[in-house]
């Protein structure tokens, strides 16, 4: 949308786009509306005392996720062998593993 658009539409499209169960930017897309746009009418109109409702789009979930610290062994000389630690992880397979000095990091 790249004409000026009333203060009168943008309050009805940040208000349709609250109602909606999409994101804003989600919302934005099809509705042919840059982002940048959009959050720039919220703030304008924010500065001048409008209210509007939450938006209804499901939050991201950030899932926690298990990490394991294991020292990685050294050989009788110092030197870094190259076997590593094999701990019981609970019938979790490994997503990523990452070598940092002497210790592994592994993401499940």
């Amino acid at each position: 949308m790249s004409q000026k658009v009333c203060k009168t539409d943008q309050i009805r499209l940040i208000t349709g786009c609250r109602k909606s169960e999409l994101s804003n930017y989600q919302w934005c897309e099809p509705n042919d509306i840059y982002p940048r746009n959009f959050y720039n009418w919220v703030s304008k109109l924010r500065k001048n005392g409008y209210t509007f409702p939450e938006s209804k789009a499901l939050p991201n979930i950030q899932e926690i996720v298990k990490v394991e610290l294991v020292p990685y062994p050294a050989s009788k000389s110092g030197q870094m062998t190259g076997q590593n630690v094999s701990l019981p992880v609970n019938n979790l397979s490994v997503g990523a593993k990452l070598l940092i000095g002497d210790v592994t990091l592994r993401f499940f």
